[in-house]
């Protein structure tokens, strides 16, 4: 006899056998492709009460469970984002909001005009302060045909590549597409927000959490905010379901 477990379940198991990244990139993955809801993990509570989970430095697996589930939302649309809120979160940011359009005009009571959108960014923080991850293929070219080998003349640190991928056989870099994005991020600054990016190569070694930092502490000792009326966030990027 074979039994498969429900993605509910499923969503438990990982939240008390595994560790808090693997269950939150999992569990994110299954949301964002649609496998469950973000309705249907929180029941899952009931079942992790009838199973041990593996417990960790004095704590129990159905309090580590617990924590796990007040950073899942059902906005990340990767599994780097979603270890990049895991990170900030363990570094002990505030919540920032998470999926967050930009607009050149303020809103009308929740419309605005197609032409006034600027984009939509990964994490704005209150004050303003706009953190983005961009993805290998972000930049790469769809509709081209031609591939290069990165252990040849083309080094995986120009593209924010792991080693680990060195070898892989990917598609050419867009130059307009990296055009358009920076584009875009100046449209962006220019309405009063500030971007930092982050890739792959960036994201391993970490100096991203020092450079948000400094910003946030600058930003706020200035007092900005966000633009009023130019934005709109979809949830809080963690903290319980009704806000923060």
């Amino acid at each position: 006899m074979v039994f498969i477990s429900s993605p509910q379940a499923l969503a438990a198991e990982l939240l008390l056998w595994g560790s808090q990244l693997e269950g939150l990139v999992a569990i994110e993955a299954m949301l964002h492709q649609r496998k469950i809801t973000i309705d249907a993990v929180e029941p899952s509570l009931e079942f992790m009460k009838r199973r041990r989970g593996k417990s960790r430095k004095g704590r129990s697996a159905q309090d580590i469970a617990k924590e796990t589930l007040m950073l899942i939302t059902d906005c990340s649309e990767s599994p780097r984002e979603s270890e990049v809120k895991y990170e900030l979160w363990k570094a002990g940011f505030p919540a920032p909001y998470q999926q967050v359009d930009i607009f050149k005009a303020k809103l009308s009571d929740n419309w605005v005009r197609k032409a006034d959108f600027l984009g939509r960014v990964d994490f704005m923080f209150p004050c303003g302060l706009v953190v983005e991850y961009d993805g290998r293929d972000k930049y790469l070219d769809t509709k081209s045909n031609a591939y290069f080998d990165l252990d040849g003349a083309h080094s995986s640190a120009r593209l924010g590549m792991d080693g680990a991928h060195s070898s892989a056989r990917l598609g050419k870099i867009d130059p307009q597409k990296i055009m358009e994005e920076r584009q875009r991020e100046r449209r962006i600054q220019n309405q009063g927000f500030e971007v930092i990016r982050i890739d792959a190569e960036s994201f391993k070694e970490g100096a991203w959490l020092n450079e948000v930092r400094q910003s946030l502490e600058r930003r706020r000792a200035e007092g900005r905010i966000a633009p009023e009326g130019k934005w709109h966030a979809r949830a809080w990027a963690w903290g319980d379901r009704s806000g923060r």
